[in-house]
């Protein structure tokens, strides 16, 4: 949409704020608002504002833990603050897919069959990026322990925290310029958490044995994800190309490796795959972080 600039005093410009972002802003005259510029673009964001509680209507039937999961866990990441929720499964069943998944929101009973998930005790949104590097150093130690000692708890916990980074993406408390870059980038990781987890489950079933081959390579993977971290810390993308040759030089080794070993074969390239493509979406985060950083210094 469109707005006229109003002469306001002396050189002064104004214009109308569009009313449905307003009332969704739940804004009033007085209220403080952010206002950014990049590149061509004014950015207004309402960060730090207190806003208008969002609510969710949700019938769960009582299905499978990992589709009830889904439902909240997406309504978590969109910024629901409340959801009213239809349930005919144990109420144990929700409470503990909104205690392992939804960081500060518990579940209250109003009658039979529904519930109220809400927030109760989020923590400090401005601790996010800091959220973001804990997350690097557990993917590192889930990596280090994978095939040596249980991992599922440090799983759980990156699946809980990007569930809340994410949200705060949607709640626009995360800088919206490179939300689409960073969102990639959070999925990526995770899926890093989640594939070790498979992969320990893979172990277990097959009672396979895992060879001094296999913990060379992985040492090769984790010096891949060991560069993501570096270059997120260090705010510095030239870090990342050289994740193309080594991805590579891994795929070969694990071919050659594993010629007679199809399930090892299998872990090894899935996991070095997913890793590397983390680097794509790395790449635009740091790369348009740097172009504001230029702008806001012209």
């Amino acid at each position: 949409m469109k707005r006229k600039l109003i002469r306001q005093g002396g050189a002064g410009l104004t214009m109308y704020l569009p009313k449905k972002w307003v009332d969704e802003k739940n804004l009033s005259a007085g209220d403080e608002v952010e206002v950014d510029t990049y590149n061509e673009n004014l950015i207004i964001s309402t960060t730090g504002i207190k806003q208008k509680p969002k609510e969710l209507i949700l019938v769960i039937p009582n299905i499978r833990e990992s589709a009830i999961r889904t439902l909240l866990a997406n309504a978590y990441r969109a910024g629901f603050d409340k959801m009213n929720v239809t349930f005919d499964g144990k109420s144990e069943l929700l409470r503990s897919v909104v205690e392992h998944n939804l960081l500060g929101f518990e579940v209250f009973e109003k009658g039979k069959n529904t519930f109220c998930v809400e927030s109760v005790s989020e923590p400090n949104h401005d601790n996010a990026e800091v959220l973001i590097h804990r997350q690097l150093y557990m993917i590192e130690e889930i990596l280090k322990n994978l095939g040596i000692q249980p991992i599922s708890d440090d799983v759980q916990r990156v699946m809980k925290y990007d569930n809340f980074l994410k949200r705060c993406i949607s709640k626009q408390i995360i800088n919206p310029i490179e939300k689409q870059f960073l969102w990639q980038f959070l999925n990526s990781l995770t899926h890093t958490a989640r594939m070790c987890l498979y992969i320990t489950k893979d172990m277990t079933d097959h009672k396979t044995k895992i060879g001094p081959e296999f913990f060379e390579l992985l040492k090769e993977v984790l010096a891949l994800q060991q560069t993501l971290k570096q270059a997120y810390l260090k705010q510095d993308w030239t870090l990342l190309p050289s994740m193309h040759t080594e991805e590579q030089h891994i795929r070969i080794r694990a071919t050659k490796f594993f010629a007679n070993k199809p399930f090892m074969a299998h872990w090894i390239l899935m996991l070095s795959r997913i890793v590397y493509l983390a680097n794509s979406p790395l790449t635009g985060v740091l790369q348009m972080r740097l172009a504001k950083n230029d702008t806001l210094h012209k």
